[in-house]
C-alpha cells in the first residue's frame, strides 16, 4: 500500500530540495567554494549514500517509513503490554498520508522521523535496561541526536533535555554510573554538532549550526518590523515595510504563513544576510517583546495543526487522489484527537512529577516533544505543522500510552479517568 501511494505521488523535488543536493554534491567533491551554511550535512550525507537518484530516495524513505512503524509497533506493546492496541496504532501510522506522503519529497522530515522514533526507543531501553549495560544505550541515544541535530538543527533541543534526564532518571543508581551514562551521553552528542560548529567558523567566521536562523526569525519580525527602523543602517527598512505590505494579503490567503513573504536582497554573502536580519530582528524582539511573543505563541498552535503534505500537481492517478482525500478527513481529526491527548497527558505530567517525583522514559519524551515545539515556534512561523511531522509517530504513541495505562509511578490519562470513577463509585456507596 505505501509504495501504490508513493509511486503515485512522488518523487517530489520541493523548494528547498536544491539546497540539500548542492551541500550533498559539495561533501561528494570536496569542493567548499560556495559553502555558505545554508543546509546542514545531515540530509545531504544521507543522500550521497542512497546514490543521489530520486526515486532511490523516495524508496530508502519509505523503508525507512517501515522500520519506523515496526519500532513503533515494538515500543507501544514493550511498554503497554497491549497487543491489540499495538497493532492498530502501528497501522493508522503506517497508512496516515501525511506520514506517508513525506516519504516521497525529498526533504528532511522522513528521514528526521525515523531518527526521532528510533531516539525515543533509546531512551526507553535505556530507561529499561540502565543495569544491564551502563554506556551502551546512553552511547546509541547520544549519536542519534548529534545526527538528528545535524539533519534539522531544531532539534538541538533535545540533547539538554536527555542530559538531565539521565542526571535525574534513577534514584537507586550510584553517583558514578550516573556520571558514566550522562557523560557518555554528552559526549556522543555533542561531539558531531562541536565539529560543525567548527568547521562553519573555520569556513564562515562564525561558530553556527546553520546561516538560516537569521531569515527565518524575521517570520516573526516582519509584521512589527517597522519599529526597528532607528537600528537601520542599510536603508533597507523602508523596502521591507512596502514588500510586506504588498504580499500581506497573499500571505494572510495562505493561512498566514509568513514564509513566503519575499525579504529585500541583501549584498553580500547568505552569511552576512543572515546575520543584518537577525541583528535587525534582535533589536525589534527587543522594542516588542510582547508581539514578539504572541507570534511565537501562535506559531505552537500551528505546530499542533495537522496538514496533508503533499503537492496534487504530481497525482498519477485521479482516483486515488479522490480515495485519499476522503479517507484523510477521518485522519486528521484522528491526528487532532491524539494531539490534544498529548497536550493533556504533559499537563497532568507537571502533575505527577509533584506528586510521584518520578522522572522516566515517559516524562523525558514529552518534554523532548514540548522542548522541540518551543524551539521551532521561537525561531520560525511558516508552515510549523509541516515541522511537527518527524515527532508526530511519538506524540501518538505517548497519547496511546497515557489512555490505556493506569501507571501508579506517574499521572496518566488512564490514572485520572480511573480516580474519577473510585470516586464516583464511594460516593454512590456512601
Amino acid at each position: 500500500m505505501r509504495l501504490l501511494i508513493l509511486f503515485n505521488y512522488g518523487p517530489v523535488a520541493a523548494n528547498d530540495t536544491p539546497g540539500y543536493e548542492r551541500m550533498a554534491i559539495m561533501l561528494r567533491t570536496g569542493d567548499y567554494s560556495e559553502y555558505d551554511a545554508w543546509r546542514t550535512p545531515g540530509y545531504p550525507l544521507f543522500l550521497n549514500a542512497v546514490g543521489n537518484s530520486p526515486h532511490n530516495v523516495m524508496l530508502a524513505q519509505a523503508f525507512l517509513g517501515v522500520a519506523t512503524i515496526v519500532i513503533i509497533y515494538l515500543l507501544a506493546y514493550a511498554t503497554m503490554g497491549l497487543k491489540l492496541a499495538a497493532v492498530s496504532y502501528a497501522i493508522f501510522v503506517g497508512s496516515a498520508f501525511n506520514i506517508v506522503f513525506i516519504d516521497s519529497y525529498l526533504l528532511t522530515e522522513s528521514f528526521s522521523t525515523f531518527l526521532f522514533t528510533s531516539l525515543v526507543a533509546m531512551i526507553i531501553l535505556s530507561d529499561k535496561r540502565c543495569k544491564q549495560a551502563t554506556w551502551m544505550w546512553p552511547l546509541g541515544a547520544g549519536l542519534i541526536s548529534a545526527y538528528l541535530t545535524i539533519t534539522r538543527p531544531q532539534y538541538i533541543a533535545v540533547l539538554p533535555v536527555v542530559v538531565l534526564w539521565l542526571i535525574f532518571q534513577r534514584r537507586d543508581a550510584s553517583v558514578s554510573e550516573r556520571v558514566v551514562r550522562m557523560s557518555t551521553y554528552a559526549m556522543a552528542a555533542a561531539i558531531p554538532v562541536l565539529c560543525l560548529v567548527i568547521f562553519n567558523y573555520m569556513l564562515l567566521g562564525k561558530p553556527l549550526l546553520s546561516t538560516t536562523i537569521g531569515h527565518n526569525i524575521t517570520q516573526h519580525t516582519l509584521p512589527f518590523i517597522e519599529s526597528a527602523s532607528k537600528a537601520d543602517s542599510l536603508g533597507v527598512i523602508p523596502e521591507m515595510i512596502k514588500l510586506r505590505d504588498a504580499h500581506w494579503d497573499y500571505a494572510q490567503k495562505l493561512g498566514d504563513n509568513r514564509a513566503f513573504i519575499p525579504r529585500p536582497h541583501i549584498e553580500g554573502t547568505r552569511r552576512d544576510s543572515s546575520d543584518y536580519y537577525l541583528q535587525l530582528s534582535m533589536k525589534a524582539i527587543k522594542n516588542n517583546p510582547v508581539m514578539y511573543l504572541h507570534s511565537a505563541y501562535n506559531a505552537w498552535l500551528r505546530f499542533w495543526r495537522v496538514s496533508l503534505l503533499y503537492d496534487s500537481t504530481y497525482v498519477r492517478s485521479l482516483l486515488l487522489d479522490s480515495i485519499v482525500s476522503h479517507i484523510w478527513i477521518v485522519q486528521k481529526l484522528f491526528w487532532l484527537l491524539l494531539n490534544v491527548l498529548f497536550i493533556i497527558s504533559a499537563l497532568l505530567m507537571t502533575f505527577s512529577l509533584i506528586r510521584c517525583r518520578t522522572i522516566g522514559w515517559y516524562e523525558c519524551v514529552i518534554v523532548m516533544i514540548l522542548a522541540v515545539s518551543v524551539l521551532q515556534a521561537l525561531v520560525e512561523y511558516g508552515d510549523n505543522s509541516r515541522y511537527a511531522i518527524p515527532v508526530q509517530p511519538a506524540v501518538g504513541f505517548i497519547a496511546l500510552y497515557s489512555i490505556c495505562v493506569a501507571d501508579k509511578s506517574r499521572t496518566t490519562i488512564a490514572c485520572t479517568l480511573q480516580w474519577f470513577r473510585s470516586r464516583g463509585t464511594t460516593e454512590s456507596e456512601a
